[in-house]
């Protein structure tokens, strides 16, 4: 073997080793994280809730309130919080969809719309219609406030009568919602200073 092709080899074997270790060492799936923590409700009270942790900040998504088959709210949050971390870690997390699941609502994450249950998020109570269970899961009326969002256009839509929640755009909603929220207090604590 002479030394031109011994050399291109060697070249080629590193050029294989550094796409490699270039190729592993890339995230999973790049985006939001999500995660547990404290936050105020709209009643005023401190609740566990599961927030994405987006480019433009931290916003609640969910917050826990009941307990559920003997899980309390905060293991309910951290839960559901590990389980939407991993679902978006593996590239799933696309929506969520109210289906039922062994004759139980339940809310479920699903890559693609027209899929029942794909990977189970959160079982809700026997008695609780799944849809509805999905809507105030998510605060989806107290989070409008006067804003328009219309079922069919948007984070939120229907298909074959399951609901379902574009997961981006809705955290993108709802974090227009939060800045709206921010800059109002602030403008409110302006107005108090200078009376």
């Amino acid at each position: 073997m002479d030394t031109i092709e011994k050399l291109t080899r060697s070249l080629a074997g590193l050029l294989v080793t550094v796409g490699v270790t270039v190729i592993v060492s890339q995230p999973s799936y790049a985006g939001n994280t999500y995660y547990c923590d404290r936050a105020t409700n709209n009643n005023g009270d401190s609740v566990p809730a599961t927030y994405a942790r987006t480019p433009r900040g931290q916003v609640p998504i969910i917050y826990w309130i009941f307990t559920v088959s003997g899980w309390s709210p905060q293991a309910r949050c951290e839960e559901v919080s590990l389980r939407l971390q991993r679902f978006h870690d593996n590239g799933l997390l696309n929506y969520l969809n109210a289906a039922i699941v062994n004759g139980q609502p339940a809310i479920c994450v699903t890559p693609e719309v027209g899929v029942n249950c794909e990977h189970l998020l959160v079982m809700l109570p026997s008695h609780m219609d799944a849809n509805y269970g999905l809507s105030l899961l998510l605060d989806i009326r107290g989070r409008v406030r006067g804003r328009r969002l219309e079922i069919g256009r948007g984070p939120v839509f229907y298909d074959n009568l399951q609901l379902y929640v574009d997961v981006e755009k809705f955290i993108d909603f709802i974090s227009e919602e939060e800045m709206e929220r921010t800059d109002e207090s602030r403008s409110n604590s302006t107005i108090d200073r200078e009376l």
